[in-house]
């Protein structure tokens, strides 16, 4: 959490003091706060930079990977403050653990939630309204800090008197996915430009879209944006295919928990049964595993924290959990993270895998993914009331399954996302398809590609709203289907374009995902509604589908 280099440990200081901004005798207050409270020799490559900018006030734009020290480039700045610094954090069990690290260090720091007892947090409010407060650090979810008037009242009073010094806004990638998803409070994290106070963003992981989004909803200007490289490099990525039913689906995850007897490991699901299941299974089979799946999905609270705290210190090997206990999971020594289905998009991925290896040793990423996937994601995406970001979402999920089917290198798809320069690019083997012996092939289908066009055309005359299945069976001429007889689709001159094409129906779908990416055919997501019992998604021509036609688009797939 405060940047340690892998061969090095922070020491506890209860007694720990950082000089005053006024010290005249130390040559640099950065460097000695550094050594002081945080037992640090040095600074890593280029953070210096970072805390040397936010400590000179600056609105500051700050990615970098999960592990390289995000923590550190506001928390040491802020203790050289005079005032109090404001860090607002995603999760209850996010801001406890910071709580926990910086009361370790010393630092005089409180967290505000809403489990915070109301004689603690009537204390923790009259030191904040004292002409000298002794906390440094205030931690606060977006919840407890927009919707209690007592927090947001402390905050704009220390404003008022000149001791609020900055405010962090800690895994900001959350207020562009949970605002417009499920958490609408992130969104109203906008009236903290009213302070008119420095704000420093935090995140591991940030596309250029959500990058923009955070930065014009916290109105921070032209903010200084430091950007490290989402590549890590002692991370092995690996993608398996499942098993066909659910037991297989968990025997296999139970398996890699196996191979890796005694080391420290994250189990990620994509449902509360399967974490529940694979809990179970791992315990009667004599491994050390606790499961977690949050309060909002019926887990008891006392529960899942003593889960958390047991996987953290080691007692426990194995953490079970859902995307609840993703932001802020600290445990260096994390050898391995799984993933029982696709996580929604390549950031979360990111997030998710990036838990392991945190102490800098090698570490393992191994995914176990079908198609089919997509469905659970699918109807997340169609409760996202603004159109715009559900189209957003939608097009996140393309690329973490195309991440999930690509026969190329997967770290490489992993930095384009990020929009990261690949060319030259080696991946040394780290990933399971720049170590496969079998070399992938490029294969040109552009016929193919207009093939598709056309049928989907000829579809849309009766069925306007066609799902991708139903283009590959009139695509390959598979009379079967209730939609293909229903609708007499099989009477289509078009009927069977695809029927040399080599492809099954599994390998026609893939194409398909293919030819949306490309924006030769598009995704639309029908949202539940009144009119509509079930969110679903159809094929429409997309803006190159005419391209295609004409045959001036190159379209190519790899295979082994």
């Amino acid at each position: 959490m405060f940047s340690k280099h892998p061969d090095q440990q922070v020491t506890a200081k209860s007694n720990a003091t950082c000089p005053a901004p006024d010290t005249t005798d130390i040559a640099d207050p950065l460097e000695e706060c550094l050594r002081r409270v945080f037992s640090l020799p040095s600074f890593r490559a280029g953070q210096k930079d970072i805390v040397q900018t936010v400590h000179a006030g600056e609105n500051t734009m700050l990615v970098m990977p999960t592990g390289g020290g995000k923590t550190l480039c506001f928390t040491l700045p802020a203790l050289l403050r005079k005032g109090v610094t404001l860090v607002i954090v995603p999760l209850v069990a996010l801001g406890a653990d910071l709580l926990r690290r910086y009361m370790g260090n010393g630092i005089p720091s409180v967290f505000l939630s809403h489990l915070t007892a109301e004689a603690s947090m009537h204390t923790i409010i009259h030191d904040l309204n004292s002409p000298s407060p002794t906390t440094k650090l205030v931690i606060t979810t977006p919840e407890s800090l927009i919707n209690k008037a007592a927090v947001w009242e402390c905050v704009t009073g220390l404003k008022e008197r000149g001791l609020l010094e900055m405010v962090v806004v800690d895994e900001a990638h959350c207020m562009d996915q949970m605002g417009h998803e499920f958490r609408p409070t992130y969104l109203q994290l906008s009236k903290l430009a009213d302070l008119e106070t420095q704000i420093v963003a935090c995140t591991a992981t940030a596309t250029p879209t959500t990058k923009q989004f955070i930065i014009e909803n916290l109105k921070m200007g032209d903010c200084r944006i430091f950007c490290s490289s989402v590549d890590r490099k002692n991370i092995a990525y690996e993608v398996k295919t499942k098993g066909r039913t659910k037991e297989m689906c968990h025997a296999q995850v139970c398996e890699v928990v196996v191979e890796h007897r005694g080391q420290s490991g994250i189990i990620y699901c994509q449902t509360v049964d399967d974490v529940k299941d694979i809990h179970y299974q791992l315990q009667e089979i004599g491994m050390k595993a606790v499961k977690y799946h949050g309060t909002g999905t019926g887990q008891n609270e006392a529960e899942g924290r003593q889960s958390l705290v047991d996987w953290q210190t080691g007692v426990k090997d194995i953490l079970v959990a859902t995307k609840a206990a993703g932001a802020g999971l600290d445990k260096p020594d994390v050898r391995f993270v799984v993933h029982l289905g696709c996580p929604s998009s390549i950031p979360d991925f990111l997030q998710e895998s990036g838990r392991s290896g945190r102490d800098g040793r090698q570490a393992k990423s191994i995914l176990f993914f079908k198609p089919e996937d997509k469905a659970i994601h699918i109807k997340r995406v169609g409760e996202i009331e603004d159109e715009q970001y559900r189209t957003h979402s939608l097009q996140r999920l393309s690329d973490m399954i195309h991440f999930c089917e690509t026969e190329l290198c997967r770290r490489k798809v992993l930095l384009e996302a990020f929009s990261e320069d690949t060319a030259g690019y080696e991946c040394n083997g780290t990933c399971d398809n720049c170590q496969s012996t079998t070399v992938a092939r490029e294969i040109v289908l552009k016929r193919e590609a207009a093939f598709v066009i056309r049928c989907l055309s000829a579809i849309r005359h009766t069925v306007p709203q066609p799902p991708s299945i139903l283009l590959a069976r009139v695509f390959l001429g598979l009379g079967t289907g209730k939609e293909v007889k229903k609708h007499k689709l099989d009477e289509l001159p078009e009927f069977g374009l695809g029927q040399n094409s080599g492809f099954n129906v599994k390998v026609c779908q893939k194409f398909i995902r293919i030819l949306t990416r490309l924006d030769i055919l598009k995704e639309v997501v029908v949202p539940k509604s009144p009119t509509h019992k079930f969110t679903s998604v159809y094929i429409c021509p997309g803006i190159l589908a005419e391209s295609a036609v004409q045959n001036e688009v190159n379209v190519t797939m790899f295979t082994r």
